[in-house]
């Protein structure tokens, strides 16, 4: 009858739903090992050069992981939160880097209380660091760039290409493919991203409609 079929129609969408809900779960639930994992190896570094930075990098690790393991576990957080972490994050990273290492960096926002998916920046930054950081005594860039209304996120980043194992832009890493799959779940044809690689040069560009 009409009731049973829309009973069912009902049951099918409950059940896409709840599936939708644990698959993004779980793609979240990759990000908090990995950053924690690469964060800890940043301090340890400090710490055996017994660098006095390493205290304020461990008050900012707290800071951070706070955040990635409290604060995010909502569907969606506030904008000027997100953005508050990267910031925390890449002050994180610029305790650890070298003089020959240019970290540019520029983060603009008018609208903090806008929503975003929580995480959804961190593995793009992340991977700058991951690849773009070459040898002691060798030049290093990494640019980082985000601007956010209420209705729209850009952000850009470009890095050196410092490892022969740099990801193909045709055959994203694992973090990347992990970001793909969230960008199509939670902003299906609302956002663009673009990953491109000169002889030098790998960049990143990504557009969400908030």
């Amino acid at each position: 009858s009409w009731f049973v079929l829309k009973e069912t129609e009902s049951r099918v969408i409950l059940l896409e739903q709840e599936q939708l809900k644990a698959e993004l779960a779980t793609l979240k639930g990759q990000i908090n090992p990995h950053f924690l994992f690469n964060s800890l190896n940043s301090i340890y570094a400090l710490v055996l050069k017994k660098e006095e930075s390493a205290q304020e990098a461990l008050l900012k690790l707290s800071g951070t992981l706070r955040y990635v393991i409290y604060e995010s576990n909502a569907e969606k957080v506030n904008l000027g939160q997100e953005l508050s972490f990267i910031g925390d994050y890449l002050s994180l990273q610029r305790l650890r880097l070298k003089n020959e290492t240019q970290l540019r960096s520029s983060i603009e926002c008018n609208a903090p209380n806008a929503e975003i998916a929580p995480l959804i920046l961190i593995t793009i930054i992340e991977n700058c660091f991951k690849h773009g950081l070459k040898k002691p005594g060798q030049d290093s860039f990494i640019g980082i760039s985000i601007s956010a209304t209420s209705s729209h996120l850009m952000l850009k980043t470009e890095n050196d290409i410092a490892m022969a194992n740099m990801d193909d832009p045709e055959s994203p890493g694992l973090g990347l493919k992990n970001l793909i799959k969230r960008l199509e779940l939670i902003y299906p044809n609302k956002h663009k991203l673009n990953i491109s690689q000169s002889s030098d040069i790998y960049r990143i560009a990504l557009d969400i409609d908030l």
